[in-house]
């Protein structure tokens, strides 16, 4: 089975100059910031994906579609670096929007689906029931090579349909990163979702994971 490639994130506090490196972009704090933007001809045709998790605003140094954007807390945008101008791909608006970042590692020997610690969201403020798009993206290392990972998502206990993944994992000492979405159906206020995983052989290290659940409804996202 192929790999998947793990999109790294950079978690921001402050004002911050973006770097060629960067692919996602996620503002944690309480105060006004500004993003910087590089040079146009240094970022030619890289997109870059930017969300606020806090109360703080986000701004950037640059026009995006030719005016001023900021993002509120729970909003996010993606956007394109063209030659002659900044524009925007997507932009969604969540109030409600679930998200966890943790960063503290665990594994398991597990050969059935236990629950990954901490991975657990509960749905609420959502206004209407419908379907939500999931995700959920790991660093993860096996100690026995050719190991398979496996995981699914579940709500309210119950595994949600075809919403699993198994990784392939070849490479010992290295943390291969993979990300995993899922569609959630006919989710409603207090609805809970958890990540569950297993190995076929020997165990396998999580070293961090990120866990989000849009607050919009995929009939009502933005493109």
């Amino acid at each position: 089975m192929s790999q998947n490639q793990f999109t790294p994130i950079t978690t921001v506090t402050a004002n911050y100059t973006v770097l060629l490196t960067d692919h996602e972009i996620r503002c944690n704090s309480a105060s006004d910031i500004t993003l910087t933007l590089g040079d146009l001809t240094d970022f030619a045709l890289q997109n870059l994906n930017v969300s606020n998790i806090n109360t703080g605003i986000v701004s950037f140094s640059e026009n995006i579609d030719g005016v001023t954007v900021t993002l509120s807390q729970n909003q996010s945008i993606q956007i394109h670096a063209s030659d002659t101008a900044w524009s925007s791909m997507k932009k969604s608006i969540s109030h409600d929007r679930q998200f966890i970042i943790d960063q503290t590692p665990q594994s398991t020997s597990s050969g059935t689906f236990v629950d990954i610690t901490n991975a657990t969201l509960t749905t609420k403020d959502l206004g209407e029931t419908g379907n939500y798009t999931v995700s959920f993206g790991f660093l993860v290392s096996p100690s026995v090579a050719l190991t398979v990972a496996s995981f699914r998502l579940l709500k309210n206990g119950s595994p949600l349909g075809i919403s699993s993944l198994m990784v392939s994992l070849k490479t010992l000492g290295q943390d291969i990163g993979v990300p995993f979405k899922a569609d959630a159906t006919g989710i409603v206020d207090g609805d809970v979702l958890q990540v569950q995983w297993f190995t076929d052989k020997g165990s396998i290290t999580l070293a961090q994971f990120d866990f989000s659940m849009d607050g919009i409804p995929e009939t009502r996202v933005l493109t």
